[in-house]
């Protein structure tokens, strides 16, 4: 008997996906403890659910509360620390008769370094923005009642903002000191912005931050979201405009870094809006691409909006209808920006999508409504993906989640993150940028983990799981999990009970303080049956 061991890591956490060689179960077997070398020093992760509600956990064997799963996330790992794993299954006749059976380990894990930095020149950091979770329920009750999400997430240094903005936030304030000490600029394109820590940075940088700010939603009777920020902003940065009328979006949130000699250096995308609730109460993702060539790619466009003002000329799409790729770290990245003329950049993604050879793993913020059958041309993405399940191999269906716009084709590895919804009816509307890292392997590593929905600082998720659509695939053993369960143990009495006070205390966030934020999505947390 063997055991396979899949590690991935986001510069945050890790998440580690297991299962037997030959996937049989194993006699006996009531869960997993998953051995772990941290910095060379040695430990037992636990589960945090027993075999009887009366169960208690024994401090000086962890391990007989074992994971009774094959999906882990360890959230005790940080920044730059060495990680090793072995799963072991805890094996007995009942719960009062358990052994370790090391026999049947796994052999440690190669050492992993944790980072965001996927490769010498591209880096991927996210935040924690899942709000409906229990660790935030619990956050929030020992405050007290009069506790407002909104005020916390507003208020800089507090621990509960700091934890949900997760890396995502040090970076981006990283990314504007490190240009304010090299006496360099910036050149920034917003949808939104009101973040205070955000606004700070940019102050700092005076008249060398080039801002180009939208006017974010639409919101009678200004219809302008950032008329505040602006007003602050004015004369005090190289501010410009974009304030774009009903039914268009200046989806725009990128930023380049320039030299002291104004020479662009790295360029900052991905799905995040420079707000406390982009920073905090949204899924998002932050990819940095230190290169030279993309970077000037990048002022391009931004010289392009400028040039454009409050308007979406014929010349600015048909511009955009070409994208660029540029060969990096042993892989390629494709740039496109929206709007384009005539769908270009959509019709590109489908045959991403329709050239997949293993699976389609997907995270849509706003996938769009549906559009007829028969005009398949102005399908949204995840039309095309259904249709690509359909014609497709396995038995297992699309796995979905809710996110800011990020799209893995597997097979040879290519990942798309947008900064624009993959609609087809709003191509006229939207302006925005979306880019594809192409035939890296070492970049699939920085992909939010599926299915992860406990972001607790220093505590792995034993029960926030989500309710699972598999992704479309080939049969590959650890994709198979479900098919090999483990013996002797209630599960479903422990995921009903689960469910229950997940549900508990999903309702008493929403009760106690998402009354106070009447515009801010909740994830609602949803067990696997």
């Amino acid at each position: 008997m063997s055991i396979d061991v899949k590690v991935y890591d986001n510069g945050d956490h890790t998440c580690l996906v297991w299962l037997t060689s030959d996937v049989k179960p194993i006699a006996d077997c009531r869960g997993f403890t998953i051995r772990r070398l941290l910095n060379n020093n040695e430990s037992y992760l636990h589960g945090f659910v027993g075999f009887s509600d009366d169960d208690k956990l024994d401090p000086a064997a962890p391990w007989k509360f074992p994971v009774q799963r094959y999906l882990w996330w360890d959230y005790g790992v940080a920044p730059g620390d060495v990680v090793q794993y072995s799963i072991v299954p805890v094996c007995g006749p009942d719960k009062n008769h358990l052994t370790l059976s090391t026999a049947d380990a796994s052999a440690l894990t190669p050492p992993m370094t944790i980072s965001g930095q996927a490769s010498a020149h591209v880096a991927a950091y996210f935040n924690k923005g899942i709000v409906s979770a229990q660790w935030v329920s619990r956050a929030l009750s020992a405050i007290g009642k009069t506790a407002k999400l909104a005020d916390l997430i507003g208020t800089v240094n507090n621990p509960l903002r700091n934890a949900l903005s997760g890396l995502l936030r040090p970076q981006l304030l990283k990314l504007l000191n490190d240009a304010k000490q090299n006496n360099g600029e910036i050149y920034a394109a917003l949808y939104e912005l009101n973040d205070p820590e955000l606004i700070s940075g940019l102050l700092a940088l005076g008249q060398k931050c080039h801002l180009i700010l939208a006017n974010g939603a639409f919101k009678p009777p200004a219809n302008d979201e950032n008329a505040k920020v602006r007003a602050q902003l004015h004369g005090k940065i190289d501010l410009h405009d974009r304030l774009v009328s009903s039914g268009h979006f200046a989806h725009n949130k990128f930023v380049v870094v320039c030299d002291a000699a104004g020479a662009p250096q790295r360029v900052l995308s991905g799905s995040t809006n420079w707000t406390m609730t982009g920073l905090c109460t949204q899924a998002n993702n932050g990819l940095i691409v230190d290169d030279p060539d993309v970077g000037a790619f990048f002022i391009a466009q931004w010289n392009l909006l400028k040039a454009a003002g409050n308007a979406y000329p014929a010349s600015l799409m048909q511009t955009n209808s070409q994208s660029k790729s540029f060969d990096l770290d042993g892989g390629s990245i494709t740039q496109w920006f929206a709007p384009t003329d005539k769908g270009e950049d959509l019709d590109y993604a489908r045959q991403l999508i329709n050239g997949a050879q293993d699976g389609i793993l997907f995270l849509f913020f706003n996938p769009g409504a549906f559009e007829p059958d028969d005009k398949p041309e102005q399908w949204t993405l995840l039309q095309n993906i259904l249709a690509r399940h359909q014609k497709g191999a396995g038995d297992s269906g699309p796995h979905h989640r809710k996110h800011r716009q990020t799209v893995e084709t597997c097979g040879s590895p290519s990942i798309i993150s947008r900064s624009r919804h993959a609609v087809q009816r709003r191509q006229s509307a939207a302006a925005a940028s979306w880019l594809r890292v192409d035939g890296a392997e070492e970049y699939q590593r920085r992909l939010p983990p599926m299915g992860r929905r406990s972001n607790e600082p220093g505590r792995a998720c034993s029960q926030q799981g989500h309710r699972h659509r598999s992704v479309w695939q080939k049969a590959r053993r650890h994709d198979r999990i479900a098919q090999s369960g483990l013996q002797g143990f209630d599960q479903e009495r422990r995921q009903s009970d689960d469910r229950g006070g997940q549900c508990a205390a999903g309702r008493r966030l929403r009760g106690q303080h998402h009354r106070h934020l009447p515009d801010l999505p909740l994830e609602l947390l949803r067990r696997r049956p």
